[in-house]
């Protein structure tokens, strides 16, 4: 993968690209006030058969929708000043928040990645540019109904639950006005603590209340489901609290994970397949991305390095070998003819993760490999536009974790890193 010395402006140019198409592409109401996008979505086949490919509006929320497009544009605009960037950026958040507070959620309000959490984490940008103080009722509102949420049926992991909700809600909490976002994360860590099954100096989340009724697998591996995910929130609210509560089960969290760490692979097994003992060594699935696998978990090890300097030395160990793990499937993927390019499983997920490395560790070799995996990227889809997404059907999607916004978003942290906080990892100010 050739380096060029440009690409960083390459790579503000392409996602101003990105941005313009999603701003040319938006769907607005009657008053140009609100917008959304259509997207291509997998719907399951009834018969059994598999995914179908289907057309829909996007949602309100971080992972899919309108406020992680949101997201992105108004990180572009912090670069570009674009004018219409910005409103159609203000359109997209406006559009979630009004969406939330008017339609009973599929999913738990305290959700980071699919409801209320993430919309007003997403907010929290807003803030710091110091645009749409107008909707602060309105987002203070959506935090009361993550409140009332903890005490309804919840989901627990990243994704979907307090693991999630942590990390945000203490970034949420540094802005004025907001401070009581830290009496809520430390609810949710509470919660976590006591839904643990302990097994000795281990501990673990069944799957069903981790991430509910259809993962069914023993207790899981990984960032956006599994163990790591809510043992570095539980850290992250140590190192704001000084509970050792927190601590104690993060590290108990983090033990079981690497009971299922195989040398072999320099990975974590998924539990969610079939996988066996086979005379001393683990045989099954072992994952390479943000969401499944040692790219995520690396993430997890990365932040404990400086969460937990009692336990800095294994962290930073169990980091370096996930990290030599994701580079080897950047390579992998670099040399399909075509390989999913977003965040959540994708190529730029995988770059942007060695990036957030090179941020941490201070080595330059890491940003090289992010930027010799965008320049190969530009080559290849920017001048057509035609970045392969992240749902299983293909197609066209703008959102920010398996579409055009997330692959903006990375390209802009290549170029502004330290103005442009991460995604795939949330700061909590406490660095």
């Amino acid at each position: 993968m050739g380096i060029q010395i440009d690409v960083t402006e390459k790579a503000l140019q392409a996602a101003a690209r990105i941005g313009h198409n999603l701003c040319e592409t938006a769907f607005w109401d009657e008053e140009k006030r609100l917008c959304t996008w259509m997207g291509r979505t997998d719907v399951e086949d009834a018969s059994g058969a598999g995914y179908a490919a289907a057309v829909a509006a996007l949602g309100p929320h971080l992972y899919g929708g309108t406020a992680g497009v949101a997201l992105f544009l108004v990180e572009l605009y912090g670069q570009t000043q674009d004018g219409e960037v910005l409103r159609t950026a203000e359109g997209a958040i406006r559009r979630s928040v009004k969406y939330l507070l008017n339609h009973e959620g599929l999913t738990s309000a305290l959700s980071l990645h699919l409801s209320h959490i993430g919309v007003a984490y997403v907010f929290s940008r807003f803030m710091d540019f110091g645009l749409c103080d107008d909707l602060r009722e309105d987002v203070e509102r959506l935090l009361d109904q993550a409140k009332a949420a903890l005490d309804k049926e919840h989901l627990l992991d990243l994704l979907g639950g307090n693991a999630g909700a942590i990390p945000a809600l203490l970034a949420l909490g540094r802005h004025p006005g907001f401070e009581r976002c830290y009496e809520l994360a430390q609810k949710c860590g509470e919660d976590l603590c006591r839904s643990t099954t302990q097994d000795g100096e281990l501990c673990f989340w069944e799957a069903t209340k981790a991430s509910g009724p259809t993962f069914t697998s023993p207790p899981m591996t990984g960032l956006s489901h599994g163990a790591c995910g809510m043992a570095l929130a539980l850290l992250e609210l140590y190192a704001h609290t000084g509970g050792s509560e927190f601590l104690q089960t993060a590290r108990a969290a983090f033990a079981y994970e690497d009971r299922l760490f195989s040398k072999t692979h320099a990975n974590w097994l998924d539990v969610r397949f079939p996988h066996a003992d086979n005379t001393g060594e683990t045989v099954g699935s072992f994952q390479t991305t943000w969401c499944h696998g040692a790219p995520g978990i690396g993430l997890t090890r990365l932040r404990a390095i400086s969460l937990d300097p009692e336990q800095a030395d294994h962290h930073e160990r169990m980091a370096r070998i996930a990290l030599s793990t994701t580079i080897a499937a950047i390579e992998r993927g670099i040399e399909a003819p075509r390989f999913d390019t977003t965040l959540c499983h994708g190529l730029a997920g995988l770059s942007e993760i060695v990036l957030i490395f090179a941020e941490a560790l201070g080595e330059d070799g890491y940003r090289q490999v992010a930027s010799g995996v965008v320049s190969e990227l530009l080559r290849r889809y920017d001048e057509a536009g035609d970045w392969p997404a992240g749902n299983m059907t293909g197609g066209v999607n703008p959102t920010l974790m398996i579409g055009t916004a997330g692959i903006g978003h990375h390209l802009l942290r290549l170029r502004s890193a330290p103005t442009v906080p991460p995604v795939l990892i949330i700061k909590t100010f406490l660095d």
